[in-house]
């Protein structure tokens, strides 16, 4: 908070009211202790005020409201006031009113001063907390002097004269008295005690007030008990219908729908207020606000709101009198549109479509209310996007190619109407942003769960698309992350009795939110987002936002959502995410590495539990040949292939990552390396299971070293296991790293074990060189090779977590080691050495199967990496991490010129390539000399 001075005049002002304030008697009303001067100079310094304040800017507004109450007798005169005039019900003549106009003007102010200080910063520092003292007193009084409770009643009182305006000695009075002297001045103080809620609660926060007696605590239940928001409700309609009946709707009128609508909100988000928007009336007004927009803008259904009602609600426009947030419209453009009317629509219908019976019109609304963001709401774009536009960005177009172009121009529905009270309304970016995102939530939420559902959704999906790009270009943080909530819910997977389904299992056909979003262009949308949220500087980009929330909001689905996307996406779509993802991986660059490490290790531990599951049993039988569509459903066709590439993509670069921070741990010790912890407890376990069930299945079923299954000719996954994911030394590197994680269960610790049985019985001259290189090293071994005592210390923690089998195994396997290193028989002692783990044990107990049957399903369902590779040429280094363009089937590449057998993004991932320690150099050699001895030949 800043030191606002206020200008001399003003201060003088606030001086000449605190006298005024400290002379008054105790017991007496202050319009019966002062004389008429008095009055009238008291009333002509509250306007001086009021004038002053509301000539500021939003932020200088609030610290000058907060410096105003400061003054303690200003303070006082103000409470005093308010006292005053919500107590004076609308049932006495007092000269041409009921009350006093310096009454009036009090309230209104001390109700406008809390609307303002809303805008204070939620956060101060510990040396400005004084600067708070003077507003926290000030609403505690208010509140303390049941000021809620009387402006309840005297809403209460207004609404029964404005319904029945002829009740005995209050006919003579005037309908804009009543209103300007007793609704407007009650709406506004409740509107101010309600939206400061949430400033109060920081700031009590920070001068040390218990939870239980803070401000928000104590209101919600008055707010509760006292039904104010129902009152003023019922008020409003009275007035509105009489006013627009009489002679039409003035300014104020405005002014106390915004109140009301803005107080409904802010009741709305804040859930100790929430009571305050559970009325019916309450809510009936809110809908009807948004409802009257929506009817002027398509000509649409009212869905039985009142006919005299209908058209006669006034259309709140941005600035709004003395509560005007931003400025006026410059000369020649069109006013906005307010958004609030919009907001406490969806507010009400949110809580309305908790009952099945309102369902259907929520969402026929919510779709409505889309079609019009659609429509109207990029008409007239601000700051960037405007240059945006203006330059022919396509990205930054309006939300519909339907929208209008011109700001005068009306929408279809309304061709043949002269009349339209919004036909020359705009709404702002960021306004648009929020409603639309808002807007498609409550559709998603309140979609039917019978009929036309299928079509229903195919819209929404096509609307999100829009609404994506749209949101990415002018949103703020919190509506981003409001649109990746929205569209992850509306991919979550329910059982028919509305929970969420806690299994993944693909199908023949996709359940049809998945189809959908993806004929809508979701899972290529999402790769995009990735991308350009890779490029974008520092951590904070719209793009992060969405994908932030998308991707984190529901851990518990996330597995699932993302299967089921890369199962039926179009398959180069699906493998260019699986690219994109390794990428991010290798970018080891904060947010963006960590969400990809738990992605793709949550999505590999699931391929693997399908890869030798049932379903790959169904879809690749005995005998059938390894990738072949035949016999498989339609939607599952590529399956096979799409594990096999996305294997072929993350595990190399996982392997390289953990051999990177077990090198970087042995230079600078393990408590010093934070990446540890994260990436062992994400990556170990569905790491350990597919390299064991790839070893497994390089032995075949009858001992053979061919890996491809029936397809011999496709490659071998020998190569690929040796070289590319260098498994070896990645073991060992593994085994040096154990030693700095503490493991909860021993269940990482016994699938690591596992895995490094299988690879010694699969490659036993490999890991014997390992075990050499560990026996001969002088100083500590290399981060890469096999110490048996590594093995042997496993045992410990495997029986420190109640794994005694697994501690056997342990020593067992510790003790073949020590025999390899010490044998100089070139691995010929590890002939004939199996392992099976514990887990594939159980997999094929529980099925009724042998364990080489496992093995044999998996062996059959995965296609050889060449083969899956055919899915989408990438770049040949496989240290690339080029994110250029909004999908890696999109990225351009060159061939070598030299043999053409490798293609490169660009020139320096050619050079890196060609640079690095069996890189591309030695192969192109290669295909060069049998080329020219083929020539010759």
């Amino acid at each position: 908070m800043d030191n606002y001075k206020v200008p001399h005049t003003v201060e003088a002002a606030l001086q000449s009211l605190s006298d005024v304030a400290h002379s008054l008697p105790m017991e007496a009303t202050v319009t019966s202790s002062l004389f008429k001067g008095d009055l009238e100079n008291a009333r002509k310094q509250l306007a001086e005020i009021s004038a002053y304040v509301g000539s500021l800017s939003t932020e200088r507004r609030a610290s000058a409201s907060a410096a105003i109450v400061t003054f303690t007798g200003v303070r006082s005169f103000l409470i005093r006031l308010t006292a005053e005039a919500v107590r004076i019900l609308p049932n006495t003549c007092h000269g041409n009113g009921f009350v006093d106009e310096i009454v009036v003007e009090g309230a209104m102010l001390a109700g406008n001063l809390l609307m303002f200080m809303t805008h204070l910063p939620q956060h101060v520092s510990e040396a400005e907390t004084h600067k708070l003292l003077g507003p926290l007193d000030f609403v505690r009084k208010l509140f303390s002097m049941q000021t809620v409770q009387a402006c309840s009643r005297q809403l209460a009182a207004a609404a029964e004269w404005l319904l029945n305006a002829r009740k005995e000695g209050i006919q003579q009075l005037p309908l804009e008295t009543v209103f300007s002297q007793a609704v407007l001045p009650a709406l506004t103080l409740l509107a101010g005690m309600i939206c400061i809620s949430f400033g109060m609660m920081y700031w009590e926060g920070f001068t040390g007030v218990e939870e239980q007696q803070q401000y928000y605590n104590r209101l919600g239940p008055v707010l509760r008990d006292s039904c104010p928001m129902e009152h003023a409700a019922r008020a409003l309609l009275a007035y509105h219908t009489r006013a627009a009946a009489e002679g039409g709707l003035t300014k104020k009128a405005e002014e106390a729908s915004f109140l009301f609508l803005t107080a409904f909100v802010e009741a709305d988000n804040f859930f100790s207020l929430s009571s305050a928007a559970e009325g019916l009336c309450a809510q009936h007004v809110a809908v009807a606000h948004g409802l009257t927009l929506l009817c002027e803008d398509d000509d649409g259904p009212a869905y039985g709101l009142q006919p005299d009602l209908l058209g006669r609600l006034p259309i709140l426009t941005e600035p709004l009198g003395a509560l005007a947030s931003t400025p006026a419209p410059a000369q020649g453009r069109e006013p906005q549109l307010d958004p609030v009317c919009f907001k406490a629509m969806l507010a009400a219908l949110r809580r309305q479509s908790k009952q099945p019976l309102h369902r259907k019109a929520a969402h026929t609304l919510a779709l409505r209310l889309l079609h019009l963001m659609l429509r109207r709401g990029n008409l007239q774009p601000d700051g960037p996007a405007a240059a945006e536009l203006a330059a022919g960005v396509a990205a930054a177009a309006p939300l519909s190619s339907t929208a209008a172009t011109d700001v005068g121009a009306l929408p279809a529905p309304l061709a043949g109407r002269t009349a339209s009270r919004t036909s020359h309304l705009v709404l702002r970016q960021d306004h648009v942003s929020e409603i639309v995102v808002q807007a498609l939530a409550l559709a998603w939420a309140t979609i039917p769960t019978s009929g036309h559902v299928t079509e229903l959704m195919a819209e929404l999906w096509r609307l999100a698309m829009d609404v994506g790009r749209h949101v990415c270009l002018h949103a703020d943080e919190s509506t981003c992350r409001g649109l990746g909530e929205a569209l992850q819910e509306a991919l979550s997977p329910w059982d028919p009795h509305g929970k969420a389904s806690s299994s993944w299992a693909p199908s023949p056909v996709p359940r049809p939110s998945v189809a959908t979003a993806i004929a809508a262009g979701l899972l290529p949308w999402l790769d995009s987002l990735l991308r350009r949220h890779s490029a974008a500087v520092g951590s904070e980009s719209r793009e992060g936002s969405v994908l932030f929330q998308f991707l984190n909001g529901a851990r518990v689905r996330e597995a699932e959502t993302w299967l089921d996307l890369f199962t039926y996406s179009e398959p180069r779509q699906a493998a260019s995410w699986v690219v994109t993802h390794a990428k991010l991986l290798r970018l080891e660059r904060g947010y963006l590495s960590l969400g990809a490490k738990s992605r793709t290790a949550v999505i590999l531990k699931h391929m693997e539990e399908l890869a030798s599951g049932p379903l790959a049993e169904t879809l690749v039988p005995e005998g059938a040949p390894a990738g072949d569509d035949f016999g498989q459903p339609a939607g599952l066709q590529q399956l096979g292939r799409l594990v096999s590439f996305a294997v072929c993509e993350w595990l190399p670069t996982a392997s390289l990552l953990l051999r990177q921070l077990a090198l970087r741990c042995a230079i600078v010790g393990p408590p010093q390396e934070p990446g540890l912890h994260s990436f062992w407890g994400t990556y170990i376990a569905p790491l350990a299971r597919w390299l064991s069930g790839l070893a497994l299945s390089c032995k075949g079923r009858s001992g053979d070293a061919d890996c491809a299954g029936s397809s011999s000719s496709g490659g071998s996954w020998v190569p690929f296991l040796l070289r590319e994911v260098a498994v070896v030394p990645l073991l060992g590197s593994l085994l040096h790293l154990c030693r700095g994680v503490e493991s909860d269960t021993g269940a990482d610790l016994a699938e690591l074990l596992d895995c490094c049985g299988v690879v010694a019985g699969a490659f036993p001259q490999e890991v014997q060189a390992a075990v050499r290189e560990a026996e001969q090293a002088t100083f500590a071994p290399p981060v890469f090779a096999w110490p048996p005592v590594l093995v042997r210390g496993l045992a410990p923690k495997l029986l420190q977590s109640g794994r005694g089998e697994a501690a056997d195994a342990a020593l067992a396997l510790a003790g073949r080691l020590e025999a390899w290193g010490s044998d100089r028989g070139a691995g010929g002692s590890a002939v004939g050495f199996t392992c099976v783990p514990e887990r594939l044990r159980q997999r094929a107990s529980e099925r009724g199967m042998s364990v080489p049957d496992v093995v044999g399903v998996m062996r059959r369902f995965l296609v050889p990496p060449a083969e899956a590779r055919r899915l989408l040429r990438t770049c040949s280094n496989p240290a690339c991490v080029n994110l250029k363009g909004d999908s890696e089937a999109e990225l351009p590449l060159k061939a070598c010129a030299r043999c053409g057998g490798a293609w490169y993004c660009c020139r320096e991932c050619q050079t890196a390539h060609w640079r690095a320690p069996g890189g591309h150099k030695e192969a192109c050699l290669q295909r060069q000399g049998a080329a020219q001895g083929a020539a010759q030949g």
